[in-house]
């Protein structure tokens, strides 16, 4: 069988292929077969340089946020600690939903206020975040709750999570001279973090369009998002934008933390998530002080339309001026799909409910997505099987290799060697494949990966066993 074949030296391996990979030095090795009817791409690249991550903050800024803000700042320091101890070379930004009556033209004395997609830096200085430039993480951490913390309750009722992520990637503002210029690096993975207790309500890019059916109405805000959401952009177009800003969607990676999502990854569908040890369930289903007709617009679909109310068992009606529950272990948030659709657009994605007391393990499971560590072939192996790569690694220092282990593709990063994967979802249309790394292993500088790929067939060879073919 090939699978027992092919890995014993690969003695049919005739022409050699490159492969491309900015992080790394490479040397070439030639093997002259006449015999060989296969081609074999084989290389050896020593790191020198450590793979990427642009990681952006997309927080909610609207008036019954400071909880979850405060909850942030407090556990930032377990998703730098986690991006900290790995070899990435990292980045972090902050900006905000809140984008009404956006223009081009950034405010004066401080052109980065974190509105309307643009990076927020409450001081005027550098809003990017680099690892480079603290001493130690204590430093870095601190910087970022001082951010956190300039985002504030006073931004708009019309949340839009996700047009802000899309123009703060954008050229028109990542451009050089534009107010986001040097967030987005070329190759490097994009984080989204999305923190939000409502459903995302961003509408077109038109904004003279989004004003018209959405501003002006005789709603409050939030209510007109759940009212008229089949008028807002579809979640898919936002995907969209990042895979063209990054060229291709495995470069983009989502962590979700918004209302009605559980740790075992199950929607639930409540609005209201309480508990004294901050888990979810779905007590109730409207804002405190809001109106009873406010509370009917997590279920549109399904609300009784004499009533304008939800069905029995869905809500609970708290009223004006009343709520169903108080104190700090209450949380209201409303029902969330657009975020939770949107990070389902991306293989490297995590959700989670915003209303647990404490985000620690949630950032600590975010920051493990963050380390992305892969190498871009050239070619991909043929018929896109696994079994025709193999992977060793030779540590710094060391003198011999020793195989990585290989983990399947669904496991993906979860496991702990590595696996192949293929983006098809490219700009240009060409497929990507990738040798990717998980768990232990990662783009260590100094350490030599030397990955061979059997490629294609180009002949006949009456040596080759018949299976193989």
């Amino acid at each position: 069988m090939l699978r027992k074949w092919f890995p014993r030296g690969w003695p049919y391996a005739a022409a050699l292929l490159l492969v491309s990979s900015a992080y790394a030095c490479r040397r070439y090795v030639f093997e002259f077969q006449p015999k060989s009817t296969y081609k074999l791409e084989h290389i050896e690249l020593t790191v020198d340089r450590p793979s990427e991550t642009d990681v952006l903050f997309v927080v909610d800024s609207s008036g019954s946020m400071k909880q979850h803000q405060e909850n942030l700042q407090r556990n930032i320091s377990a998703y730098i600690d986690v991006l900290a101890k790995s070899p990435n070379k990292f980045q972090i930004a902050v900006t905000t939903t809140d984008l009404n009556e956006c223009t081009d033209v950034p405010p004066a004395g401080n052109q980065w206020d974190g509105k309307c997609g643009r990076l927020l830096s409450p001081d005027g200085n550098d809003p990017i975040i680099r690892r480079v430039d603290y001493a130690d993480n204590v430093a870095l951490a601190d910087r970022f709750r001082q951010v956190v913390s300039a985002v504030g309750t006073g931004g708009s009722g019309y949340e839009q999570g996700l047009k802000a992520a899309a123009r703060a990637v954008d050229p028109e503002l990542t451009a050089a001279g534009k107010p986001n210029s040097g967030f987005v690096r070329p190759g490097a993975l994009l984080m989204i973090v999305i923190l939000s207790d409502e459903s995302d309500c961003s509408y077109s890019y038109d904004q003279q369009k989004g004003h018209a059916q959405f501003i002006g109405l005789n709603l409050e805000g939030g209510e007109t998002c759940y009212k008229f959401r089949d008028k807002l952009e579809p979640v898919q177009a936002w995907a969209d934008r990042i895979t063209v800003a990054k060229g291709r969607k495995s470069l983009g990676a989502v962590c979700a933390i918004t209302a009605g999502q559980g740790r075992g990854r199950t929607f639930t569908p409540g609005n209201c998530v309480i508990d004294s040890a901050a888990e979810p369930s779905n007590a109730c289903s409207c804002f405190y002080a809001q109106s009873l007709n406010f509370c009917a617009y997590p279920f549109p679909e399904t609300e009784v339309a004499a009533t304008r109310q939800p069905p029995p068992g869905q809500s609970v009606n708290c009223g004006a001026g009343k709520t169903c529950c108080v104190g700090n272990a209450c949380c209201i948030a409303m029902a969330d799909e657009r975020y939770v659709k949107f990070a389902d657009n991306f293989r490297l994605r995590f959700k989670d409910s915003i209303c647990r007391g404490n985000y620690g393990e949630t950032l600590r499971t975010c920051a493990q997505i963050s380390t992305r560590d892969c190498f871009t072939l050239e070619h991909g192996p043929m018929d896109g099987r696994e079994d025709y790569i193999t992977v060793k690694r030779k540590l710094f220092g060391e003198a011999v290799y020793e195989n990585v282990p290989q983990v399947s593709a669904e496991v993906g990063f979860e496991g702990d060697g590595w696996f192949l994967f293929t983006d098809r979802d490219t700009v240009d249309g060409v497929p990507v494949a990738e040798v990717c790394l998980a768990g232990t292993y990662k783009r260590t500088i100094g350490d030599t990966y030397e990955i061979k790929v059997f490629t294609e067939a180009i002949g006949v060879d009456s040596d080759i066993p018949a299976d193989a073919e």
